[in-house]
């Protein structure tokens, strides 16, 4: 258990406005958010102050510790590690946020680790999955065979979490106070930190990164796809890729997908006749770690997207909303409008990961969120 110091009360440099109004929040899920920034930022700074006592060398800066001429806003041909406008470390790839660590340091052997934050047992379950896959792109940017995660939570969460990685002699568990009923207690917390730790901070510009041209490993993933091969799959560069676009499908293509395949919108079902009076394209995906379909169906009056995942019958069903015009994702998206699928290679690609992830779909499906299908149709 993680043991807080006697310490003075200091909230100027841990939280934002945003943070202090989700904890006072009588909406119990903006509370839920409050209490997880809580714990996050709790756990960072008392790392800060009590670094060797985890064997830990530096701490890479993040929020506060980072002045704001190192942070980034996301843009096309970015890729490695950043600061984002936040003060957030992100992996990005062309752009695209791929991956978000809430602590990144360095040991007394040189090795570069991570650190995941969980302060409830929400959300959990493609935890091991986003262990996995940060995973993989630290050890390919500091060319490492190996990357440890430390896992802070209160017990009750490990309790769930650590069945799961048992057999994974690279995560450790550290037990937090639970944010839940410990909010007085994370709220003292120490005072701002000047020049004595200033050796043990360091920013991401001072390690040594790997570069990777993401859009060239993408570019080569999606014609092997297109090609039909999937024998790269196990390649150590795919293992950087979070999705493969492969393209707009072309009329042929969308009328035969229109037709075959379900595709609902608030219990809309789209056809070949009224499609093109809410949307322009879709454009075809597939998500790895396990090649499933998606599709992202751009509006005709609004710069968004929509995000359909596969659902328990082989059809598509709405996922999220690609809300800004801004993201690199969008942009991205509208660089591959003019591009063309044919019909045989929608057929084909579809007929070999369509049925293989609805076969292992065994959830049950909550309520669709609303979408207001009048907004994207001509005024």
């Amino acid at each position: 258990m993680v043991t807080l110091r006697n310490s003075t009360p200091y909230h100027t440099l841990l939280f934002s406005s945003n943070c202090l109004r989700d904890l006072q929040s009588d909406n119990k899920w903006r509370q839920g958010i409050g209490r997880g920034k809580l714990l996050e930022k709790w756990v960072y700074y008392y790392i800060r102050e009590n670094a060797s006592s985890f064997t830990i060398k530096t701490i890479v800066r993040k929020w506060s510790d980072v002045p704001k001429r190192f942070r980034t806003q996301s843009k096309i041909g970015q890729n490695g590690l950043f600061y984002n406008r936040k003060g957030e470390i992100v992996a990005r790839g062309n752009g695209m946020d791929l991956a978000e660590f809430d602590l990144l340091y360095v040991d007394k052997s040189g090795q570069v680790k991570f650190a995941e934050i969980k302060s409830s047992a929400k959300n959990l379950k493609n935890f091991n999955r986003e262990i996995s896959y940060k995973r993989d792109i630290l050890n390919y940017i500091f060319n490492q065979s190996q990357t440890h995660c430390l896992i802070f939570s209160p017990k009750k969460v490990r309790c769930i979490l650590s069945p799961v990685f048992s057999s994974d002699p690279l995560v450790s568990f550290i037990d937090t106070p639970d944010p839940e009923k410990n909010q007085d207690i994370l709220l003292r917390m120490p005072q701002s930190i000047g020049n004595d730790l200033s050796n043990e901070l360091i920013y991401l510009s001072e390690l040594s990164q790997r570069p990777y041209d993401y859009i060239k490993i993408h570019d080569e993933a999606r014609a092997e796809i297109l090609m039909g091969n999937t024998t790269w799959v196990t390649s150590e560069l795919f293992r950087l890729l979070s999705r493969i676009l492969l393209g707009s499908i072309c009329e042929p293509g969308l009328t035969w997908l229109l037709k075959e395949k379900e595709i609902c919108i608030n219990g809309i079902r789209l056809s070949p006749q009224n499609f093109s009076q809410y949307f322009t394209a879709i454009i075809f995906s597939l998500s790895l770690p396990n090649l499933r379909p998606v599709l992202y169906l751009r509006g005709r009056e609004k710069a968004v997207y929509l995000k359909l995942g596969v659902n328990s019958i082989s059809g598509f069903e709405f996922e999220n909303n690609i809300k800004s015009k801004y993201t690199t994702l969008c942009k991205w998206l509208d660089c591959l409008v003019q591009s063309c699928l044919s019909k045989d290679q929608v057929t084909s690609i579809l007929e070999k990961y369509l049925l293989k992830e609805t076969a292992i779909l065994n959830r049950k499906h909550g309520a669709t969120p609303e979408i207001n299908l009048k907004g994207y149709a001509n005024a």
